[in-house]
């Protein structure tokens, strides 16, 4: 978002600060796509295609401060949203540990509580039994998230699903982060939940024989808990010419995750999300369909706004390239959402006005019945001058209603109507 001083010149490599001061990595992460869509081109040629065009575009408003500091926002990229393109994946982390900390924050100084992770693990396997485990866990955690000392205890909490693959094995599990009242680390509230309790309980929904091993603990700083599916660096390794990723985790991944949410709210956060405007309703919550843009508060108080700067990816070899500033554009004022809503609205009664008069002077010209009125429907907006004409010299008194056939006011076509002739 902030940069040195100097406007912005085309042709130069793109350089995305965060707020914090933190350079963004859109050339590592574009090329590690790359890496990823080419191994993809062996089992799903369609979603590698998609990762391959993916953050190929990018365009931000700029402006600069008083002292000449250039600050940039990001308002358009063609983002893929797979669960394996390690770009989105990335930003979709950010956005939920986002949310999360904000959630967290909102709930725990209007109801005083603490926040906790747990981690529920199941027994290590081999890679080749990846969607089996991951089925048995999905069917785990909906028995656990029922259990009335859970749902007591924690009625706020979100849910992520990771996997490693230390070796040949698999080793998924699930965070979850949740809020507590502060008298649950009280055992005598009876809210209390032991460790030894809750693997005996996990071991009990997995169907398992023997514990399992699980964590809980207290969280004395939210961070971003939002996981991956699987770290880039589980199936990403950088060599001389490029990044190299493994097809068989991918494919393995790939088919594992397929019609999986592996992640999820709690109703009671869902409920807090709608109140701070991170879900809308009716709106998806699935990590393929969220907005990983976001308009934010656009560029920071007291910064200038001057324009726009698009950016596209330049290829130097298959797996290696920059993006580059191609165009820039003026700046034009955003209208904002309530004047687009206003400018609907305005349209919606000009148009209920225009068939109002037409309704009136069939009415008037005794070409159509009361009862048939509805059957008109919308008429184009040109007949509406002379609609209002005919108004206005029938009220005079000294007009003689015309009928539909020789005013030329009805519906083309229409009963009486007048027609070309061909």
């Amino acid at each position: 978002m902030r940069e040195h001083a100097g406007g912005p010149r085309l042709g130069e490599e793109l350089r995305d600060v965060s707020s914090t001061g933190k350079v963004r990595p859109w050339r590592r992460l574009k090329e590690q796509g790359l890496a990823v869509a080419a191994a993809f081109e062996g089992f799903d040629a369609e979603r590698g295609e998609k990762m391959r065009r993916c953050a190929s575009y990018a365009k931000y408003v700029w402006g600069d401060d008083a002292a000449g500091v250039v600050h940039k926002k990001l308002r358009e990229a063609n983002f893929c949203r797979c669960r394996m393109c390690p770009g989105c994946t990335t930003r979709l982390s950010h956005k939920r540990g986002f949310e999360l900390s904000m959630c967290f924050e909102h709930v725990a100084n209007k109801e005083d509580m603490v926040a906790v992770m747990m981690t529920l693990t199941p027994r290590s396997m081999h890679r080749a039994k990846t969607k089996r485990e991951l089925k048995m866990m999905q069917a785990a955690w909906k028995k656990m998230r029922e259990w009335p000392r859970f749902r007591r205890a924690m009625k706020y909490w979100y849910r992520g699903t990771e996997m490693t693959f230390p070796g040949e094995t698999v080793h998924p599990h699930i965070h979850v982060m949740g809020l507590v009242p502060k008298k649950y680390f009280d055992k005598r509230s009876g809210l209390f939940l032991h460790q030894r309790e809750i693997a005996e309980k996990w071991g009990r929904c997995l169907g398992a024989d023997y514990t399992p091993v699980v964590d809980i603990r207290r969280m004395r700083k939210v961070v971003e808990a939002a996981k991956y599916v699987a770290k880039p660096s589980d199936y990403l390794t950088e060599g001389a010419d490029g990044w190299v990723a493994d097809a068989e985790i991918l494919e393995i991944l790939n088919t594992a995750v397929h019609s999986y949410h592996l992640s999820g709210w709690s109703k009671s956060f869902s409920k807090v999300r709608h109140e701070l405007g991170f879900l809308k309703k009716g709106q998806s919550d699935d990590d393929e369909d969220v907005d990983l843009i976001g308009k934010g508060e656009g560029l920071p108080e007291g910064v200038t706004p001057r324009g726009y700067l698009k950016y596209s990816w330049f290829s130097t070899t298959a797996l290696r390239g920059m993006h580059r500033l191609v165009e820039m554009e003026p700046y034009v004022e955003d209208e904002g959402r309530a004047a687009k809503k206003r400018r609907r609205k305005e349209k919606r009664e000009r148009e209920a006005e225009e068939r109002r008069l037409h309704r009136d002077l069939l009415r008037a010209t005794g070409r159509i019945a009361v009862a048939d009125v509805s059957i008109c429907g919308v008429f184009p907006s040109f007949y509406a001058d002379q609609v209002a004409a005919q108004q206005a010299a029938m009220e005079e008194n000294d007009y003689e209603p015309e009928t539909a056939a020789t005013s030329g006011c009805g519906p083309p076509g229409a009963a009486g109507g007048r027609r070309e002739s061909g």
